[in-house]
């Protein structure tokens, strides 16, 4: 009995092993560049979602940024137009003595002098002669805030004009102060000052 020979010459079957071996190496270039396009295209979808995502929540920040301005400004407005009711309320306050300062017109010269941006915290007068009130005599102090130097030579200069005389510039220092909004904290710069000055000697007529 004969047995089983290989009749196909060696030098052919190396040629067909290397043919498998190449198609393998093939197939596992395309698996493998397959691969590398999926990661990249998945790397490159995420990082659009991921810059997406940044670009919205800038615009909410720009947003929040504005409605805080906003909410400051409205702030700030509320308490300069307080800060004139209290001068009107002063106004109601004061009597109509022949004898005495023209409070009326030293309160209306002085709310029209307050520029914007500039705010009233005390406003007293000091008599040399307790009793008199004799314009010209005694000296006013002016305490108030503000955020601009500027602002508060305006009001000296604007005092100047009206009412009022001798204004002198006391003081001008800066103050860091917290306030808390709805639990948030807010920190406002100020410049707080001092100016004493002297009336106009105009009486009630």
């Amino acid at each position: 009995m004969m047995e089983n020979m290989n009749l196909v010459p060696q030098d052919v079957l190396a040629k067909q092993q290397n043919t498998r071996n190449n198609i393998i190496a093939g197939i596992f270039f395309v698996l493998t560049l397959l691969l590398l396009v999926l990661t990249y295209g998945m790397l490159y979808l995420f990082t659009m979602v991921i810059d997406k995502q940044v670009e919205i929540t800038q615009e909410n920040l720009t947003k929040a940024e504005k409605n805080v301005a906003e909410h400051k400004r409205l702030i700030s407005g509320r308490d300069e137009l307080r800060d004139r009711e209290r001068l009107l309320q002063i106004l109601l306050q004061q009597t109509n003595d022949p004898n005495k300062i023209n409070w009326s017109e030293v309160f209306t010269d002085l709310s029209l002098a307050i520029p914007d941006g500039v705010w009233l915290t005390s406003f007293y007068y000091e008599e040399p002669n307790p009793g008199t009130e004799l314009a010209g005599e005694g000296i006013v102090y002016v305490e108030g805030a503000s955020n601009n130097h500027l602002l508060i030579s305006k009001f000296m200069t604007k005092l100047d004009q009206s009412n009022f005389q001798y204004i002198d510039f006391e003081y001008a220092t800066k103050e860091k102060k917290v306030k808390t909004r709805r639990g948030e904290k807010d920190t406002i710069e100020s410049i707080e000052y001092k100016i004493t000055c002297k009336l106009v000697r105009r009486l009630i007529e």
